[in-house]
């Protein structure tokens, strides 16, 4: 009996997987004319973004005209008669354009931390396939989210959610059972500044006092 390694099984998953997400592209979502618009809409977004570089426009407020942001962003403009017709963008259609948009650029940092975050998690579990599936389901959506908005679908949202936290639970718990100490980067910092605080207050007050290990 032929015996496939389980690289080769992985590599044409994923070969099939590309090329399923390249047909769509190109059979659905190219005639109808959205992909070269969402490239020209992200330049205009990421452009409007540096208005409020920090603070962003505000939560939900790409689709939403206000006294603060009296703009929105239309598409497919067809002249019916005297009158002109668009079509209006309720959603930039990439996670990494909505963040900064909405929220500054200060939410892409803080996406870069959560992602190094899952990263370090799955370097220090143990590699078993629920886990290796949990992680292949992150990278996943990472990915899809650079050209759609499956984070800001209830009913997508409904499952993104107990599944990251799930992967969660599953990293570090595997993490622990190794015996291996886990001490987040902020905790961490916070133990540096605690012992900086404690050698001044022991040269200061002449008592060697120890605040963390």
């Amino acid at each position: 009996m032929l015996k496939i390694p389980k690289i080769v099984v992985f590599l044409l998953f994923v070969m099939i997987l590309l090329t399923a997400g390249t047909l769509y592209v190109v059979k659905v979502d190219m005639p109808m004319g959205m992909m070269p618009t969402r490239l020209g809409l992200w330049k205009l977004s990421l452009r409007d973004t540096m208005a409020h570089p920090i603070t962003g426009w505000g939560l939900d407020s790409f689709r939403t005209r206000t006294e603060w942001k009296p703009h929105v962003y239309a598409i497919n403009a067809t002249r019916v008669g005297d009158n002109v017709h668009v079509d209006l963008w309720d959603n930039p259609h990439s996670l990494y354009v909505s963040l900064p948009f909405e929220w500054g650029w200060i939410s892409i940092l803080l996406l870069i931390g959560y992602l190094r975050q899952l990263v370090i998690w799955f370097q220090k579990s143990e590699k078993e396939p629920n886990t290796i599936a949990l992680m292949g389901f992150m990278v996943s959506l990472m990915i899809v989210n650079a050209a759609q908005f499956p984070m800001f679908l209830a009913r997508s949202a409904c499952y993104i959610v107990p599944m990251a936290a799930i992967y969660e639970i599953q990293t570090r718990s595997k993490w622990k059972n190794k015996g291996e100490k886990h001490i987040g980067f902020m905790k961490r910092m916070g133990l540096k500044i605690l012992n900086v605080i404690g050698k001044w207050l022991s040269c200061h007050c002449g008592k060697k006092t120890i605040i963390a290990k």
